[in-house]
């Protein structure tokens, strides 16, 4: 571009790049008596779609191979899908795969930070139980997390989603609360008076009233976690299994009910929830929360899980 003597530039042009990546953009300004002024960018270019993972799972019989190709990446951007490969004679669970994916976490709210987290607790537990690598050090990460979610909590001892001040969900304060106490019971380091606060406010939380059928998730949770925390009462929770067990909108908080009696030896209410959380529940609408989509989502999975961490599987045999 060229301009006369005493002309200037105050227009715009577009950039467009064919890949992801950092692109190199450099500008150079000569002029009369030898000036020269050269200036050089980086412009980070990134997908408009967010990262995706699918895992195909197959089985291969005795003789039998199978082919890769290219074609399974066809519909991606060019250089940027990675396939990775894991052959077993047992079920794979692909724990290395799981731990990248919830690398890529995009964000430092309460929810993905814990998400991030909790597994990890697990994650040498189940390797070694599969005989496989458990992936990348965990330490560090769990560490970084516990951090950040005692930085969240608010000056009442709930968390707020962004920041200390922000406001609070209480099925996320259940969930943050739960990790804490766990992660204190795997030796790392948290501060007592995080769960102390986290705990009794939870407390307060399921003696206030809760009409609404949307806080009911919310509410069995907190008394799973009250129970686990041995800061419930007995009572409390019989009364919440009584008044509300039918109400209960998802198969996640009719468990995480049934678990909270059993933590207090009360196996005929306890089996009787569970029986209740094994019957899937009605479709949830399109339209929902964030925090209810993690609620669903975690239901089905979760139900059995919290059955076998109760004294209900031994004294019932697992269906």
């Amino acid at each position: 571009m060229k301009l006369a003597p005493g002309g200037n530039f105050n227009d715009g042009f577009v950039l467009s790049a064919a890949a992801p990546g950092n692109a190199a953009l450099k500008l150079e300004l000569s002029g009369p008596g030898g000036l020269t002024i050269a200036r050089d960018f980086t412009i980070g270019v990134r997908p408009a779609e967010s990262y995706q993972l699918r895992r195909f799972v197959g089985r291969l019989q005795q003789g039998e191979s199978v082919t890769l190709d290219d074609g399974a990446a066809d519909e991606f951007l060019p250089g940027t899908a990675e396939a990775l490969l894991s052959v077993s004679p047992r079920p794979d669970w692909d724990v290395p795969g799981l731990l990248r994916t919830l690398e890529r976490y995009a964000y430092g709210c309460l929810e993905q930070t814990t998400s991030r987290a909790l597994p990890l607790l697990y994650v040498e537990e189940v390797a070694r139980l599969w005989r496989t690598d458990p992936g990348p050090a965990t330490a560090e990460t769990l560490d970084r997390a516990i951090s950040h979610i005692v930085e969240l909590q608010r000056s009442d001892g709930g968390f707020g989603v962004w920041n200390d001040s922000g406001d609070t969900v209480p099925w996320l304060d259940a969930y943050a609360t739960d990790f804490l106490i766990r992660a204190k019971e795997h030796g790392k380091n948290v501060p007592d008076f995080a769960i102390k606060s986290a705990v009794s406010w939870l407390h307060d939380y399921v003696r206030q009233d809760h009409d609404e059928i949307g806080d009911l998730p919310a509410l069995a949770y907190a008394h799973y976690v009250l129970a686990r925390a041995k800061s419930d009462d007995l009572d409390g929770v019989r009364y919440f299994y009584e008044t509300q067990m039918a109400r209960l909108p998802t198969q996640l908080a009719k468990a995480q009910t049934a678990a909270a009696l059993a933590q207090y030896g009360d196996m005929v209410r306890a089996a009787s929830a569970y029986e209740a959380a094994l019957v899937p529940g009605p479709p949830r609408p399109a339209s929902r929360s964030i925090a209810s989509s993690n609620i669903a989502s975690r239901s089905p999975a979760s139900a059995p899980r919290l059955y076998q961490a109760t004294a209900l599987a031994s004294s019932r045999g697992m269906p």
